[in-house]
């Protein structure tokens, strides 16, 4: 078995937790599911058609408006972005919208629109941790951004701390790739990004 994420073969046990295995990286810290157990195309749409997000969930806006303050401010009027892992309602776009930001929706279940890139910024809300091939994505993410543009993030960071196998995140079955501080740290020297500042699940990039 080789790491999702950097390919390295130096993986083991992480923990077991709702009937799921789960292994750890030691080379990039990303923690993720036993691929034999990866959920089908079919069990991710129907657990993301139960998500209540929505612009007039107002709790869901407000969870949103923590990204959106922090990427916004340094983008000028009129910029194009990319909100990657829209959902089936893009409320993060209509909240970027409001604040004279032009933005993309692209989602792999709802919003299937051609990437037409190279984008300002690109934002991306519990999404992350979703990712089958995080490598892949990453990639695909980091080869749309135009020189200096940003990466707003929003994912629970797994730590010391965390309780893996009582952790509400690692209970949702569509939850398959964790990631520590040391994890974003590799993504962003593997691909040219600069961390700016990392804010509880906030994480901000900036392409080199």
């Amino acid at each position: 078995m080789h790491c999702p994420l950097c390919d390295s073969p130096a993986v083991v046990p992480h923990a077991m937790a709702h009937r799921r295995e789960f292994f750890g990286c030691l080379n990039c810290e990303l923690v993720f599911l036993n691929p034999a157990q990866l959920p089908s195309a079919v069990v991710e749409h129907e657990r993301y058609l139960k998500h209540r997000n929505h612009i007039g969930n107002v709790g869901y806006t407000i969870f949103l408006s923590r990204l959106v303050n922090t990427i916004a401010p340094r983008l000028p009027a009129g910029e194009l972005g990319l909100d990657f892992g829209c959902g089936p309602s893009p409320v993060l776009a209509a909240l970027l919208a409001k604040r004279r930001l032009i933005v993309d929706c692209f989602d792999p279940f709802f919003f299937r629109c051609p990437l037409k890139g190279p984008y300002s910024f690109i934002t991306m809300s519990e999404v992350c941790e979703h990712f089958h091939f995080p490598k892949k994505e990453f990639r695909l993410l980091r080869s749309l951004m135009k020189p200096r543009a940003y990466f707003g993030v929003m994912t629970e960071l797994l730590s010391p701390s965390i309780d893996f196998e009582n952790w509400h995140y690692a209970r949702d079955e569509t939850h398959v790739s964790f990631y520590t501080r040391g994890t974003l740290e590799y993504i962003a020297d593997k691909f040219s990004l600069d961390i700016l500042s990392i804010q509880e699940n906030v994480i901000l990039m900036r392409a080199a």
